[in-house]
């Protein structure tokens, strides 16, 4: 559940008169230290939650799910070897993911994003029609029947299987078995004369709940 947030008004702009204007002074007056610590305390932490662009989408394709925070140690083959790789963490529960079937490219969400960001760009973009998805270069489709995640990227193809207490991710030369909690390597063929990292399958586990949300699963 979302907090509840109560409208507290800004602090009034304070401007100097008309009639004394012909000069250098500064037309907008600046806070008091007691006034700006009073409009600080006004922040919603939009970088924890926003949603702004959830709401205006006027064809909801933006869509929020949350998730549990986490971090793993991730692992990599590398020789035929299983070694350390790089910490994946997410810390920020609040998630968005794009319905890229749904979206017109309107680019509302890129307006009224407070972040200068532009959700329909450059949010995980989820396709629930296979045959539009199969024809893109980039993006994810949901195989709720199997639990699977399928994804594209530059080109590649990769999925992730979401079985009882484990994960199963293939890509193009490997097939592995990871621990859900841990996400270690507990099983893995191919790879012989490549080397791996799972950065992106660690990043399909957390868009595979927005998945599993947005279709109901």
């Amino acid at each position: 559940m979302l907090k509840k947030t109560k409208r507290i008004p800004g602090i009034p702009v304070k401007e100097i008169d008309l009639n004394d204007r012909k000069n250098f002074k500064l037309v907008t007056a600046t806070m008091t230290s007691e006034e700006a610590v009073a409009e600080a305390s006004r922040c919603l932490l939009c970088d924890e939650v926003c949603n702004v662009c959830t709401t205006l989408c006027p064809n909801l394709a933006l869509q929020h799910y949350e998730v549990e925070s986490i971090k793993f140690k991730l692992q990599k083959i590398e020789n035929g070897k299983i070694v350390d790789d790089d910490i994946f963490e997410i810390t920020q529960k609040e998630q968005i993911i794009h319905i890229a079937d749904w979206c017109n490219m309107c680019a509302n969400c890129e307006t009224f994003c407070p972040s200068s960001g532009a959700p329909y760009k450059e949010k995980p973009h989820l396709y629930l029609n296979k045959t539009t998805f199969a024809a893109e270069k980039d993006g994810y489709y949901y195989d709720n029947k199997n639990q699977t995640l399928l994804a594209k990227e530059s080109g590649f193809d990769f999925s992730l299987t979401e079985k009882d207490n484990f994960y199963l991710y293939q890509s193009d030369n490997l097939i592995a078995k990871l621990d859900k909690k841990t996400f270690e390597i507990t099983d893995y063929t191919g790879a012989e004369n490549e080397d791996y990292d799972l950065k992106k399958a660690a990043e399909m586990s957390i868009i595979l709940k927005g998945a599993e949300k947005i279709t109901g699963n």
